[in-house]
Formats: C-alpha cells, sequence, structure tokens
C-alpha cells in the first residue's frame, strides 16, 4: 500500500489535527439531546466527520487521549484544548467568553506534577500555573503574576526555563505516544 492510499483511508492527516478536532470546543460539549441531533441535518468538517459521527470519533480520540494516563493527558488536553470559550451567560459581567473548564482541570494536574517533580521550583502555587498557563496558550504576563506573587521578575523566569524544560519533555513523550495509538488504528496517516 502505498502512502497517499494510507492518507486517503485516514481520517487526518497528522495527530496533530486529529487532536485539534476531538478537543474542539464543537465535540467536547453536547449542547442539543441525541434525539434533536439525530433529527437536525449534520454539519459537516474538513474530514468530512460531522454530527454523531463527529462526536463519535471526537469520544475515541480522546478515550485513547485519557487512557494514556493522567499527566500526560493533561499535557494534551492543555495543548489542544482552547484555555477559552463562548459565554451567552447574559450576566452583566459576562465578556462574552469564559475558561474552559477542561482546560482548567489539565492545568492544575500539570502544576501539581511541576510542583513535585521539578527542582527548585518556587513553592507558589499561582506563579507555577501562571508559567503553566502562558506555555498552554494562555494570555499571562509572567512579569505581573511574579508581582502578585513577591518573588522577583529574574527569579520568576528564571523557575520558569526549568519548568519549561521539563513540560517540553513530557510533552514530547505524550506526543509520541498519542501518535503511535491513533497511526497504529488507522485514525491518522502514517
Amino acid at each position: 500500500m502505498m502512502l497517499a492510499d494510507t492518507l486517503e483511508q485516514s481520517l487526518f492527516r497528522s495527530v496533530e489535527s486529529a487532536l485539534a478536532f476531538a478537543f474542539s470546543e464543537r465535540y467536547v460539549y453536547l449542547p442539543q439531546s441525541p434525539a434533536s441531533r439525530m433529527a437536525s441535518t449534520p454539519s459537516r468538517s474538513g474530514n468530512g466527520l460531522g454530527g454523531i459521527d463527529g462526536y463519535a470519533q471526537a469520544g475515541m480520540i480522546l478515550a485513547n487521549v485519557s487512557a494514556l494516563g493522567e499527566l500526560q493527558a493533561a499535557i494534551l488536553t492543555a495543548r489542544f484544548s482552547p484555555p477559552l470559550g463562548e459565554c451567552h451567560c447574559g450576566a452583566p459581567c459576562c465578556k462574552g467568553f469564559r475558561h474552559n473548564l477542561r482546560w482548567l482541570a489539565a492545568v492544575a494536574t500539570v502544576s501539581e506534577y511541576v510542583g513535585v517533580e521539578v527542582p527548585a521550583i518556587l513553592p507558589y502555587k499561582r506563579l507555577r500555573e501562571g508559567i503553566i498557563r502562558k506555555h498552554f496558550g494562555d494570555k499571562v504576563r509572567l512579569g505581573e503574576v511574579a508581582d502578585n506573587c513577591g518573588v522577583h521578575r529574574n527569579t520568576a523566569s528564571n523557575h520558569a526555563s526549568r519548568v519549561l524544560a521539563a513540560l517540553k519533555e513530557e510533552e514530547k513523550r505524550a506526543r509520541f505516544e498519542i501518535r503511535a495509538v491513533l497511526e497504529g488504528s488507522g485514525v491518522v496517516g502514517q
């Protein structure tokens, strides 16, 4: 079988596109009941998945991510879930967006790992989470977080480099393992 044939049979061209699809807000949350979704015309994404097929495929990918283990699943969730989602609550304080609870939980899990495993990291949980949130795409100003924690900005920057080095290694492992699973199952072309 040629590479082009394998890619045509696979749903996704890359692990990144499969994970982005599975973690997208559209397939993480179920806004309608199953009966109303079945009655409506399914929308189609670029890879031909829509409606119930899309939810099912996203669920299978997310199950594979969860099977990797708590830390690796949290790292992939933090990397591929959007930090923010739309909010339509209508409250006077509503800015039209909210933090994604799944993303926040993943950041908290990664923060606990960093607090235990990374040597010489400051015990300030808020600083640790600020470093991690920034790494995974939230708009955080590390200098402001350091100031709020009473830590010199240079000290915070030094600790951030240690945290990021550990996170990059763990993320590399997580990506390697999920790639093997998704390529092995034919979801992603090899």
